[in-house]
């Protein structure tokens, strides 16, 4: 019974903290051609998800999401027909730059960000 507490403990734990693969938006494409439009649905849909946003230069955006002690920044160049979102920087999410890995929630963060800004797009 002792072992198979352990077991189940070491299991939870690993899967809790488990890495993946980052996941970047390349290029999505927009139903819209025109940059400003973009942008304010990238600023939209950054807000309905809790994410920081300043525009750095134009035709790049930089977000921020801090929850529960952790942080994730991303890149997010954009054009008239299309916008990316690149991982930049993190605290506390098992960053691995050799493997370019992350905690797994990292990459539902971004999932949601993409479609929170595709929604602002329709």
């Amino acid at each position: 019974m002792k072992k198979m507490i352990i077991l189940l403990t070491a299991s939870v734990w690993i899967t809790g903290c488990s890495t993946a693969p980052i996941y970047n938006v390349e290029k999505q494409t927009v139903p819209v051609t025109n940059k400003q439009t973009v942008a304010k649905a990238i600023f939209a849909g950054s807000a309905k998800r809790g994410w920081t946003v300043s525009q750095v230069q134009d035709g790049l955006i930089i977000a921020t999401l801090e929850h529960k002690g952790l942080m994730a920044e991303v890149k997010i160049p954009y054009t008239a027909d299309s916008y990316s979102i690149y991982y930049n920087r993190s605290k506390r999410l098992s960053y691995k730059e050799k493997s370019k890995r992350i905690h797994a929630r990292y990459n539902r963060w971004i999932k949601n960000l993409q479609n929170s800004i595709n929604t602002c797009l329709d």
